[in-house]
């Protein structure tokens, strides 16, 4: 099961791709509303993002490396994505 928190970040990822993809595929002015439809979808789901949990900060651990799982006895999660007030200063900055 998906952790509901990584559908905004999901969405940060596979928005802009899809708005490449798409733009890549088309031609002339629809290639040009694509991508200029995906990059305001990728705002807008940024702010929403900043929005519900900008202020609060949101933390999605998404694993490590089963070496280090073994050496510490317990689950050491590596990789994952977080967001603070900070980072959400950045993200909106960069999205809009």
């Amino acid at each position: 099961m998906c952790d509901p928190a990584l559908v905004p970040f999901a969405l940060l990822v596979g928005l802009p791709l899809a708005g490449a993809l798409a733009a890549g595929a088309l031609r002339g002015r629809a290639g040009d509303a694509a991508a200029l439809s995906a990059s305001l979808a990728t705002a807008l789901a940024a702010l929403w993002l900043v929005l519900a949990r900008g202020r609060s900060g949101l933390t999605v651990m998404l694993g490590g490396l089963p070496a280090l799982d073994r050496l510490a006895g317990r689950p050491v999660p590596l990789f994952g994505f977080t967001l603070d007030p900070l980072a959400a200063l950045v993200l909106l900055a960069s999205a809009l």
